[in-house]
């Protein structure tokens, strides 16, 4: 619930959200993508470029 409280859901980004989620859940700190965009809003991420 706390993600959903700092990072509203609109629209498509549902899934991200989800993404991320489940990286927290897991302890997953890193993403590997070609989407940055949509995950650089998390700063508790790094995301890589492929």
């Amino acid at each position: 619930m706390e993600l959903l409280q700092r990072h509203p859901v609109i629209g498509g980004d549902v899934f991200d959200r989800q993404i991320v989620a489940t990286m927290q859940a897991h302890d997953v700190k890193r993403i590997y993508t070609f989407n940055t965009d949509d995950f650089e809003v998390f700063p508790e991420l790094t995301v890589v470029t492929p």
